[in-house]
């Protein structure tokens, strides 16, 4: 098992409700290193989930839709005003 593997199944116990005391004794792990491993696994995982990511696609298409409408319309009053 490497390192990485190793650490991360740490960061998941700590992920599942277990207590960071539990942990680093069990594992004989210094807090201060294991709350390290914390702080860059969460800096190296994205905040946004794949269904955000769908919604804000979405969303953004609606949005040039509407735009496109939006710009149309203008064109028409362009039109109507020469």
């Amino acid at each position: 098992m490497t390192r990485d593997i190793y650490r991360k199944q740490l960061i998941d116990l700590y992920a599942e409700g277990r207590s960071v005391d539990e942990i680093c004794a069990e594992h004989n792990v210094p807090k201060s290193t294991f709350y390290r491993w914390i702080r860059k696994a969460r800096s190296a995982q994205p905040d946004i989930s794949e269904d955000d990511i769908r919604t804000i696609v979405m969303r953004i298409e609606q949005l040039e839709e509407e735009t496109m409408t939006y710009k149309k319309i203008l064109q028409l009053i362009k039109k109507v005003d020469k």
